[in-house]
């Protein structure tokens, strides 16, 4: 009887709203810990004591599942960029700008190495479907115009400044995640990844001038 009452409140609840937001959470703890092979939406139906016909309403298919997990995890990347640059507030107002940029794409590969597993999942095949904006793309880009403003990189970076160094910093969270990319100490890797989004930054800064060269 009270097994009933729990498992009635628990479906009334999700009914109104909370389903889709505990299978994307309950989706990103399996795929995390066991790999994204392991999910199915009949699988997180039954974990979560519903209705496997009630999951299915809200994602048809487990690509569209996961495609709400990367979004998820994106958003948490994005989150940790934001505030990492809001925390680079020393110096001049370009200084500034150019050191939160620097900040963001240092956190995107920070998240990477301690959450390995689920940036994982960020690099797994999207299959098809609705492409939702890379959120730590959009934070770069935010950063990239107002380093632009602040005179800290020419109006040319805005062009694809912001995905020159996101495809630098996911290379080099995923070469060093895979053995292929050795990098030393955690210390010496943190050192190495600024000097190289800071030489990707100079060369942005620079480009306007050897193109008028």
């Amino acid at each position: 009887m009270a097994s009933r009452a729990v498992k009635s409140a628990k479906t009334r609840r999700y009914h109104h709203g909370d389903l889709k937001r505990a299978l994307v959470h309950e989706a990103r703890a399996i795929a995390t810990e066991r790999g994204a092979e392991a999910l199915t939406v009949r699988e997180l139906a039954r974990r979560l004591d519903v209705a496997a016909t009630a999951s299915y309403r809200h994602f048809t298919s487990k690509d569209a599942l996961l495609r709400a997990v990367r979004v998820t995890i994106a958003a948490d990347i994005a989150e940790r960029m934001a505030r990492a640059a809001d925390a680079a507030t020393a110096g001049r107002r370009s200084a500034r700008a150019t050191a939160r940029v620097l900040a963001a794409a240092t956190a995107y590969v920070d998240f990477a190495w301690t959450h390995a597993s689920q940036f994982a999942l960020l690099r797994a095949p999207r299959g098809s479907g609705p492409r939702t904006p890379f959120a730590p793309l959009v934070v770069l880009g935010a950063l990239i115009d107002e380093a632009i403003a602040a005179a800290a990189l020419p109006a040319e970076a805005r062009q694809d400044g912001a995905s020159q160094l996101l495809a630098l910093a996911h290379g080099v969270a995923a070469l060093t995640l895979e053995g292929a990319f050795s990098m030393g100490s955690s210390l010496k890797r943190r050192e190495r990844l600024r000097s190289l989004l800071s030489t990707t930054l100079r060369g942005l800064r620079e480009g306007r001038r050897r193109g008028s060269a």
